[in-house]
């Protein structure tokens, strides 16, 4: 082999050398983008739970939805709870009366004339002053509607005509009757805010 033969060989050689150096790089760089590919594929396509099965949030007590408050002075519910012992009346009645009445405002006046937390009527206010209550006072007013309403009660039974008979008098609830009618849209609504604060109230 002559001299210029063997320069040859070597140059031929040092390129494989080269090539498989550059072909080893770009396998190792070429095997790792493929690995990392996977790898990010893998973890995006990790499967969630759907919504409905998550598990549910736990709420702390100070998180919850506290009672319904009673939109009256404590001391008027005081008051109101002292009558309606005294006239045995159902307290969440008489709280449901004042709610549908006055929205427990005592010093509601309507155009009717009715006053106060109870809405009592002018045309009461004669014979329930003889009877040493006078409606124009907050806890006057109270009383004068418990004692009423412990009348119809009285008088009627049934919680619902009691409440048409407060609402309407005694005779125009009696014309309701005679006609055949025996609920009202506010006896209903009455109805309706005895039953709720029955249940707040046992809660």
């Amino acid at each position: 082999m002559t001299k210029e033969e063997r320069k040859e060989m070597k140059r031929r050689q040092r390129r494989i050398s080269h090539l498989i150096e550059i072909g080893l790089v770009l396998f190792i760089f070429g095997s790792g983008a493929l690995f990392g590919w996977h790898l990010g594929a893998a973890h995006a396509a990790e499967p969630q739970l759907p919504a409905e099965r998550m598990p549910p949030a736990v709420i702390s007590e100070s998180e919850k939805t506290p009672p319904a408050e009673i939109a009256l002075d404590p001391k008027l519910q005081s008051v109101m709870r002292a009558m309606c012992e005294k006239y045995e009346v159902p307290y969440a009645l008489a709280l449901a009366i004042a709610e549908q009445e006055s929205r427990f405002d005592p010093d509601a006046v309507s155009a009717t004339n009715d006053y106060g937390l109870m809405q009592i009527n002018k045309v009461n206010f004669g014979w329930l002053q003889d009877l040493g209550i006078d409606p124009m006072t907050y806890e006057g007013n109270i009383e004068a509607g418990v004692y009423m309403i412990s009348q119809h009660l009285h008088n009627f039974k049934e919680p619902e005509l009691a409440l048409m008979a407060y609402n309407s008098g005694s005779k125009g609830a009696q014309r309701l009757w005679d006609a055949g009618t025996f609920q009202t849209e506010y006896s209903q609504k009455v109805m309706a805010a005895f039953a709720y604060w029955t249940s707040v109230l046992e809660d």
